[in-house]
């Protein structure tokens, strides 16, 4: 008989009391949990009615192993990051037509003025 491999992905945390019963029946304690069921009308009819929480993996799937980064690994998406290039002597000044004035607000007058 064929298999259903389902992952809870939101919360049970304030839902409804017949929805967390469900997700516990099938397994489904707390959020990454993962469960394999028999694919029968009563296992559809509990995935079903959890829809909104859970995810439907394929059966032939690896099961998600729990690992943790090193504290110092960067993601190679940050290493390969070109940096930013910063304004050389080259770079013409600019002009002081150009810059904007910067208007000063008025201090109201003290009490007892």
């Amino acid at each position: 008989m064929a298999n259903v491999r389902a992952k809870l992905v939101k919360s049970l945390t304030g839902r409804n009391d017949k929805h967390i019963a469900t997700a516990r029946s099938l397994g489904l304690r707390r959020i990454g949990d993962e469960t394999t069921q028999p694919d029968n009308a009563a296992t559809r009819g509990k995935l079903h009615q959890i829809r909104y929480l859970v995810t439907l993996l394929p059966e032939d799937a690896p099961a998600a192993k729990a690992v943790k980064a090193a504290p110092d690994a960067v993601p190679a998406a940050k290493k390969a990051a070109p940096k930013k290039e910063t304004p050389t002597a080259d770079a013409a000044p600019v002009a002081d037509a150009e810059a904007k004035p910067v208007k000063k607000k008025a201090k109201p007058p003290a009490d007892g003025e």
